[in-house]
């Protein structure tokens, strides 16, 4: 029996031999980040990471759908903040291991 175990929250993850590279998790669905979008946010990380997030909904928020699903993650975060800080570090991370 498979047990499936939703994830919760914002996060990216890698996707190793995807065609997708990095997938952007909101909740327990995910987007695909197209390769431009990876390089788009890579050229911004220096930006604080309040912004980085705004960049993050925008782009990755292609519809209202999920617009409003990023958004309504962020509400239930304890510290926004600290989840842009965390999102942008990771997103570091993820982007200094790809090929």
């Amino acid at each position: 029996m498979c047990t499936i175990h939703p994830v919760k929250g914002l996060h990216f993850k890698k996707n190793p031999g995807g065609h997708y590279k990095i997938l952007f998790y909101v909740g327990d669905f995910f987007i695909p980040v197209e390769e431009t979008l990876v390089q788009e946010l890579k050229s911004h990380t220096s930006r604080p990471p309040e912004e980085f997030l705004g960049l993050i909904v925008e782009k990755l928020g292609h519809n209202s759908y999920l617009k409003s699903a990023i958004q309504e993650v962020l509400s239930q975060a304890n510290d926004p903040s600290d989840l842009a800080k965390t999102l942008l570090r990771e997103f570091q991370s993820l982007d200094n291991k790809a090929p």
